[in-house]
Parts: C-alpha cells; structure tokens; sequence
C-alpha cells in the first residue's frame, strides 16, 4: 500500500469518500482538484470558494460532464474515518433526494422552488441522456448530483434531514420538527402550519411547471391520479391532508376570469374608485360598465393614469395569480381591498 504524505486528507465527494494526497509540488488545493479528477474521471471546470457549512469547509464543485457536487473536507487521512453507519454511507440516492426536499421545506419557499427546479431539470436530462455516460449508478444519483451544489449554497440542513430520512418511513411535521428543534426554530405547531403552505406552493410548482390549472381536475381521485404520475411525491402529508390542500385551492385559487369578476364586484359597490391590484397597477370601472386597468406612474397620480385592456397571458393560471406573483398576493388584493379616490374621466382601454 502506497504510504500516503503528512498532508493527505479524507474528501467526501457526491456520497464518495476520497483521498486527496498532494505531492510536495502542489498545493493542497491542487492535490484536492487532482483526486476529485481521478475519481470521476472528468475534468474540474470549476470550484467555488470555500465555506463552512454544518461545521465543515466544502467547495462547490462543477466537472466537465455536467456533475455537480459539494468536496466536503473531512479532516486528515490518518484520523478515524467515519463510523459506518453514517447516513451518507447506508442512504439510497433516492432517500438522499427525498433528504434534499426536506432539507429545503424546513428553509423556506425560495429553497424549495431551487430544489424543486434543480431536480426537475435532472428528471428531464434523463429523458435523453444516458446516466452512465456521467459516470452515474443509476438515475437517481444523476438527479440528486444536478441539486447536490445548492446544499452549500443555501446552507440546506441535508445532514440532520438525512438521518430524519433514514430513521422515518414517511418523514412529516414530527420529522421537519425533530431537525428545527435542532435548528432551533419554530415550534411544532408553527411547523406544521409552515408545512401546510409549504405544500401548497410544492403542488402549485408541479402545476405551473407542466402549465396544468388544478380547476381541470373537478374530482379528488382525477387529481390524486395526477399527482401520482407528474407530482413531487407525498410532501410528508397523510392522503387525507393531501386532498384537504387540494379542495382549499380549488376554492382559493383564481382564473383570469373569476380573478376580473372580483375586481367588478368590488368596484360596483366603489363608483369612482380605482382597487389597487398591484404595484403601481389599479383596476377601475368606467361608468359605462367596463372594466380597464390604470398603470401609475410612482412620480404620477391615479388620475394620471395610462389605460390598458387586461390581457389573459399576463395571468398565470396554473399558480392563480399575476405574473411575477403568487396566488397569495392577487388574492390578499381582493379579500383586503385598498381603493383610491378617481376624479378623472378616462377614454376606453384599446
């Protein structure tokens, strides 16, 4: 066995141990670049800097065939390895993609969406690429690689979710609460309604990810069939949870159509005012019964207004909501109105 040098250390690299051990030439950043390169069997286009995450330093990593993943240093080559029942070690590429997703759920939405977007690319990619090309295992471990990087760039709590993972058939509120009590953040009550609309931005994702509209689907069952076929999994909730979130956004969730309704009902009752729909943006009701949009400049007034027709492309209906909002925002600006005063005479949109 080659005796390795006094500067060798142990790399835990996409849920590989490795041995990095620089020659008296390199720097240990090379002899790092070097071993992950001898590893994969792909050339290092780039490394990002170093940061601390979960108490150890890690590099992002991108190689030349499409991988990426975190070089977690582990410490020195002749220290104890890790015991074996570590859970990187005994958890399936799947767990560990179930581990990322609930990584990201304890985060909050904006971590979720990147995950969600990562993996889905993954899932894509393997539509017409081949999983072995990229020296991968099976297609799983492709997919996890493609969301891998965003473990240090979010600061995901992968690890304390791994073991969550590997300790729970079907980790939920107790699961996401067992790694926040670690965390130390919101209590399980707050948790487990922090889940709830957690999972109802992950269902309105799945949607508008595959521009599907939940009013398509007026049956439980045609949904649930749905979402077992296109969907991201159980989102740690009971069936019964699950078809709970999906009555309340067939209630809750607008169309371009009953989103204008709205606007009118609420206007006929306001002759003369503007109901404020966005930043900047009013919808009014001219007096000959049509409704029009105002756009305000933030130096103008509304009675200074531009007018325009609203168009349906700008509503997205997978999500209920205008574009560049959610289903949320366009519904808080309805069930809590805010009007203003219009005094002026405006010509019809178009």
């Amino acid at each position: 066995m080659t005796k390795l040098s006094p500067l060798a250390f142990r790399v835990t690299f996409n849920g590989e141990s490795l041995i990095a051990d620089p020659t008296r030439e390199e720097s240990l950043h090379d002899g790092l670049i070097r071993a992950l390169e001898k590893h994969s069997g792909s050339k290092v286009t780039k490394c990002g800097k170093c940061k601390r995450t979960n108490g150890k330093y890690g590099y992002s990593i991108t190689l030349a065939n499409g991988l990426r993943a975190v070089a977690v240093i582990e410490g020195n080559a002749e220290a104890e390895p890790a015991p074996a029942d570590e859970p990187a070690t005994l958890a399936t590429w799947a767990q560990k993609i179930k581990a990322i997703k609930l990584a990201a759920e304890v985060m909050g939405k904006s971590d979720i969406r990147a995950v969600n977007r990562n993996l889905a690319e993954g899932v894509e990619h393997m539509e017409y690429k081949d999983f072995t090309e990229f020296d991968c295992s099976c297609e799983d471990e492709y997919i996890f690689g493609e969301a891998v990087h965003l473990i240090d760039e979010l600061e995901l709590p992968f690890d304390e979710a791994l073991k969550a993972v590997l300790s729970a058939d079907q980790p939920g509120t107790e699961t996401i609460s067992a790694i926040n009590e670690t965390k130390g953040v919101e209590t399980e009550t707050e948790v487990s309604n922090l889940a709830l609309e957690q999972a109802k931005a992950e269902i309105l994702s799945c949607l508008d990810n595959a521009s599907h509209v939940i009013h398509h689907y007026p049956t439980e069952s045609g949904f649930l069939s749905w979402w077992e076929a296109h969907g991201s999994g159980d989102l740690g909730l009971t069936e019964l949870q699950f078809l709970g979130l999906y009555r309340q956004l067939r209630a809750e969730i607008y169309t371009f159509d009953t989103c204008l309704a709205e606007y009118r009902r609420l206007l006929q009752g306001r002759p003369q005012h503007a109901l404020l729909i966005g930043d900047g943006q009013y919808a009014f009701l001219q007096p000959s019964g049509e409704l029009i949009g105002l756009s305000v400049d933030k130096h103008s007034t509304v009675d200074h207004a531009d007018v325009y027709d609203f168009d349906s492309s700008a509503f997205n209906t997978s999500i209920g909501g205008w574009m560049d909002e959610s289903y949320v925002e366009t519904r808080q600006r309805i069930t809590d109105p805010v009007f203003v005063l219009v005094t002026a005479t405006f010509s019809p949109a178009g």
